[in-house]
């Protein structure tokens, strides 16, 4: 598992906000990623974590708070970057909102990191980078670590022995399921034999999964879940077409069902 935070954005010298992305391997505590950004935008963290990926392969979860990039208010809390993740094999969890704790051991290198490399902050985000380099070598390679036994990070790392796919893989369902891609107005059409519904078989879904395919498999009689690979989104009942969300986007569980 690796958790991954935005948190902590500050001023550069210039007056420039900086945006520290970091990625950290669950247990080793080793420091993956410290990468000053100029934003929280998906068109920049993407490109980190497939640079990550390529490096030290693919995790299977990736463990974040609700912010943007990681998290949207869609249904599942699906966002383009944590799509892409489970079209990778890679779950999304998301913790409780303000309850940072759930995310302990990143919160602990966050105030470390805040404490001895942002203040005083540099004088552009640039040369903000070169200082997070110098963190992450400390962090991960001199430093003893009391919580791993006086160890370092580096000593207990190993990589992933999944490497990133040359293409993204598009998501499969079981044979039972019935399939229906998204449009590009972020819904499906659902028409059954004993009824349409109110919206005349209209279901919306998400436009973060926009032209994706999704499963629907029955589990009581007019009763559908809806997933994204093997992420239960939601569940709704074919005679009144509205969809209700899992609290958090994770493998089906009985997870408790809150209306969108």
């Amino acid at each position: 598992m690796w958790t991954a935070d935005f948190k902590g954005h500050f001023k550069t010298r210039d007056g420039r906000y900086c945006y520290p992305l970091t990625v950290v391997d669950g247990f080793s505590r080793y420091l993956l990623a410290c990468q000053a950004l100029i934003s929280t935008e998906h068109e920049l963290a993407k490109p980190v974590f497939e640079r990550l990926f390529r490096e030290y392969g693919l995790p299977t979860i990736i463990r974040s708070d609700n912010g943007v990039p990681f998290a949207t208010q869609a249904i599942g809390r699906i966002s383009r970057l944590s799509a892409w993740w489970i079209k990778l094999g890679i779950t999304p969890e998301t913790i409780e909102p303000s309850h940072p704790e759930q995310n302990g051991r990143h919160e602990r290198m966050r105030r470390t990191l805040k404490a001895e490399a942002t203040l005083p902050p540099a004088t552009t985000c640039a040369a903000q980078q070169r200082v997070f380099h110098r963190f992450r070598i400390d962090y991960n390679e001199e430093r003893p670590h009391e919580a791993l036994g006086n160890n370092t990070p580096s000593t207990l790392y190993r990589p992933s022995t999944r490497p990133l796919p040359a293409r993204v893989p598009t998501p499969e369902y079981p044979v039972h399921f019935e399939v229906r891609r998204v449009s590009h107005n972020g819904g499906i059409r659902w028409k059954h034999s004993s009824s349409v519904g109110p919206n005349n078989g209209w279901l919306f879904i998400s436009q973060v999964l926009n032209e994706e395919p999704v499963g629907l498999e029955e589990i009581h009689d007019g009763i559908w879940s809806v997933y994204f690979g093997p992420v239960l989104l939601g569940r709704f009942d074919e005679r009144e077409l509205k969809l209700y969300g899992a609290h958090k986007a994770r493998p089906a569980t009985l997870s408790p069902m809150s209306p969108v």
